[in-house]
């Protein structure tokens, strides 16, 4: 989508007059005097992939959406879109996922090498199609079964035709290859881990548990020479990505291992108190600007309430003020109508919250912030945040017949 202002003089030209410590290869556009650079550029892509970057003529759609960020951000500034409320809390959580990135590359990332018998492992693998039977159920008292069905020595297919016309049993067939996306990591995992007619152990997954059949296993990719590397260059790739889940959650357990995180009863149910008139018709930003300032003196008995705590930890603790610009910086939706299920998003998102401010701090004690890639990083976000406010702010406050909207 490009936003064409009535109000704003858009422009930019190519092949400009150039700072002397950068040369002429480098600079891909000029805008208000400001050089973008080739560099730079890649790395936008790389933080997050631009709208019309995956059509025709992609590198120059994607570079006329970042011509309207760096225009459009510009115009926000001016406009101080960035003193609005809620912009700072954004900022912070920027800075804060900045660096957690940041501590990413420096403990997991570049540690991350494959050997060459893994390596030659998953190449053979990956040209190897899996089909398999699986099924799949969130009932412990099902998975318990299965468990001493498989003690028993029972064949799959009589486990099969015992559950499978069970209601709280799916049943799923699948065909893949290693490292093809079309089925989880833990499936695919399981399938080259045992031989053809054989069956998986229990296998626990992010929601529920399966048990694995693979019916049959055939090389169905022949390779030519010229075509090996890469195939071998994908294998490696993915690969690398495997080894990093699994690297960063070790990292994340190990990071909280022994840290006590207790929720206080009491800051809670005052929360939900003060949620509680804004929900189904809210968002987090208007609940955000009505709390009372926290100079005021006419809300002692509310500024009171505000300061319970809610999150308590070894290192910090969270009141409920400080736990609703959490909620801000986390875009918290309160359009639920399901209040347990509201209870339970919030505490799932707090859970998360606390681990990432154990990263960020981790990240500071490793003096991450000084990184220039950190700042970099950091840098293009605000400049993004500002383009998506500014971008808000333009259409809501501009007529229609001054601005137009070109879908491409």
């Amino acid at each position: 989508m490009f936003f064409s202002f009535g109000l704003l003089l858009l422009s930019y030209f190519y092949g400009c007059s150039k700072e002397n410590n950068i040369a002429d290869d480098k600079i891909i556009a000029t805008v208000n005097d400001q050089y973008i650079v080739l560099d730079d550029f890649v790395k936008r892509l790389e933080l997050t992939p631009l709208q019309g970057a995956n059509k025709t003529n992609r590198k120059q759609k994607a570079l006329d959406i970042w011509i309207d960020e760096h225009l459009v951000s510009h115009w926000a500034q001016q406009n101080k879109i960035d003193e609005n409320p809620g912009f700072i809390e954004t900022l912070e959580l920027i800075n804060k996922r900045t660096l957690i990135r940041e501590l990413f590359y420096h403990e997991v990332r570049e540690l991350i090498k494959p050997d060459s018998v893994e390596l030659h492992e998953a190449f053979i693998q990956s040209l190897f199609r899996n089909d398999v039977v699986g099924l799949y159920t969130e009932n412990q008292t099902i998975v318990d079964d299965w468990k001493e069905l498989i003690n028993s020595n029972y064949s799959f297919s009589k486990i099969l035709q015992k559950w499978g016309n069970d209601s709280q049993v799916r049943i799923d067939s699948a065909s893949f290859h290693w490292g093809d996306g079309a089925v989880p990591v833990l499936i695919d995992k399981a399938a080259y881990s045992i031989e053809p007619g054989e069956y998986s152990d229990i296998i626990k997954l992010p929601k529920g548990y399966g048990l694995l059949c693979v019916k049959n296993r055939v090389q169905d990719q022949f390779l030519m020479r010229d075509q090996i590397p890469l195939k071998q260059q994908m294998v490696s790739t993915v690969l690398k990505a495997r080894m990093k889940t699994i690297r960063a959650n070790e990292y994340v357990k190990n990071l909280m291992a022994g840290k006590q995180v207790t929720t206080k009863k009491e800051g809670f149910k005052e929360l939900i108190r003060v949620l509680q008139p804004h929900l189904k018709r809210t968002t987090i930003n208007e609940l955000l600007i009505s709390l009372p300032p926290v100079t005021s003196l006419s809300h002692n008995e509310e500024m009171g309430r505000l300061n319970l705590p809610v999150i308590v930890t070894p290192d910090f603790t969270w009141s409920i003020r400080e736990t609703i610009n959490i909620l801000y910086q986390y875009d918290m939706p309160l359009q639920e109508s399901n209040e347990l299920r509201l209870f339970k998003n919030l505490a799932r998102l707090l859970k998360n919250a606390v681990r990432d401010e154990y990263l960020y701090r981790k990240a500071l004690e490793l003096d991450l912030n000084k990184s220039l890639t950190a700042q970099k990083d950091y840098s293009l976000w605000k400049r993004y945040l500002l383009y998506t406010k500014g971008v808000s702010a333009f259409l809501e406050n501009v007529a229609p017949d001054e601005r137009q909207v070109v879908l491409t």
